[in-house]
């Protein structure tokens, strides 16, 4: 399953899940990292840190984009397999096509399976390059929750809210008229950056299990 054209074939099962493996491994290191850096430097620089995760999840899914869908985030897999397995049934059930479910219908449970098994598999690797590079006494960019003084429940609410705005995108962008990975990558990385910039300090505005596997 494509996600971006149309009339490509199934990727592959051995350059997809390379493609994902790698597209995790350089999201969270350099989303983990970003943050990581903040106290070593004279002037922590929160701006910095939204246009590095917005940019980096941009850059990762055009980069994927064409092998494996550009998922890059569990989630996004699992929700993306739940929507195409949806449209094939009411494309069988009414016997017309879903405006926009073409790139979606084909994605059987062991692309999902293997998909999100590469994606662990990038995330482990980022957490040890983390380490490598930051040291065992770093906390490795782990995201805190409530860091701005808010109550654990509001922001866990605030991680709800941001992950259905960012899967909404990602739906959105990817269903009508973005056929090719830029132009999906384009909105998905936007909206990225401004959760972040809103929410990195009540939630630490990750809306991904992996950006939280990795440095820990």
């Amino acid at each position: 399953m494509r996600l971006f054209r149309k009339d490509d074939p199934k990727p592959s099962l051995v350059a997809g899940p390379i493609a994902e493996f790698f597209g995790v491994l350089v999201v969270v290191f350099a989303s983990a990292g970003v943050v990581a850096v903040q106290p070593l430097l004279p002037v922590a620089s929160p701006a910095t840190v939204a246009l590095v995760q917005g940019f980096v999840l941009m850059g990762a899914i055009w980069a994927a984009g064409t092998w494996s869908g550009g998922h890059v985030n569990p989630l996004v897999t699992i929700m993306l397999f739940v929507h195409g397995m949806l449209e094939k049934g009411l494309e069988n059930a009414a016997g017309v096509k879903v405006k926009g479910g073409g790139r979606m219908v084909n994605f059987e449970w062991y692309y999902a399976l293997l998909w999100i098994l590469a994606q662990f598999g990038g995330a482990v690797a980022a957490g040890a390059l983390l380490l490598a590079v930051f040291g065992p006494d770093s906390p490795l960019g782990r995201p805190e929750v409530g860091i701005a003084g808010l109550a654990f429940g509001r922001a866990f609410a605030f991680e709800i809210v941001g992950s259905f705005v960012l899967f909404m995108t990602i739906l959105l962008a990817i269903g009508y008229g973005a056929d090719h990975a830029l132009w999906a990558a384009v909105p998905i990385g936007a909206a990225k950056l401004a959760l972040v910039g809103v929410g990195d300090f009540i939630s630490g505005a990750s809306f991904d299990w992996w950006r939280h596997l990795g440095p820990t």
